[in-house]
């Protein structure tokens, strides 16, 4: 309870205070993850991004609260699933020779924010580029305001790799194949790019 009705009060101080517009960034955290999930003939994989770069603008005018401003940066060979071969085999697939960053921008006016006791609910419009071909997407996002004043946004995104002309990897001769879907996973951490930035939210 105590939690919620701090959330209420610091987005609520932020809207009533910012009238004119303001603007607060946030940049990537430790402990942020990104993880895919993917299958096989064989068995299922995971790879998860060892190194993230993202920024995240919130902007505000009168009795408004939005995310004005996101960027999602990473290297292919950033992609990590424990093994070596099925490293080699995904980072190929996705041409990481020609196009080695992934990259994920927002579009701030297609995307919708609400700020309530509960949480922060986005769902979040962008354009995602991998292996040099772009498409736009929708995420679904919930956020939390931390006690440490960070700000997690946690979610999920199916995509298929064929609509960015990647081919699923393969091995044996093509006997083992992975499947064209892969599942996204979203655990992002954020925190105030200086120390000013939380006396914006009323704090």
């Amino acid at each position: 309870m105590k939690y919620l009705l701090s959330l209420t009060l610091i987005f609520g101080a932020f809207t009533m205070h910012s009238a004119v517009g303001q603007s607060t960034s946030y940049t990537i955290a430790d402990g942020s993850q990104i993880i895919v999930e993917g299958t096989s003939t064989v068995h299922d994989w995971t790879a998860e991004v060892k190194e993230i770069e993202s920024n995240v603008e919130f902007d505000s005018g009168e009795n408004e609260f939005s995310i004005s401003d996101a960027s999602i940066v990473f290297k292919v060979e950033d992609m990590e699933s424990g093994k070596r071969r099925m490293n080699r085999l995904m980072h190929s697939a996705l041409d990481e020779g020609d196009h080695p960053i992934i990259t994920f921008r927002l579009n701030p006016n297609e995307t919708s924010t609400n700020v309530s006791s509960e949480g922060i609910a986005v769902t979040a419009a962008g354009t995602v580029n991998i292996a040099g071909v772009e498409q736009d997407i929708m995420v679904d996002l919930e956020g939390q305001l931390l006690p440490n004043n960070e700000v997690r946004f946690s979610g999920s995104k199916e995509l298929t790799m064929s609509d960015f002309e990647v081919d699923p990897p393969t091995a044996m001769l093509g006997t083992i194949r992975t499947a064209d879907d892969i599942i996204v996973h979203f655990d992002l951490l954020y925190a105030p790019t200086d120390d000013n930035a939380l006396s914006r939210f009323g704090m």
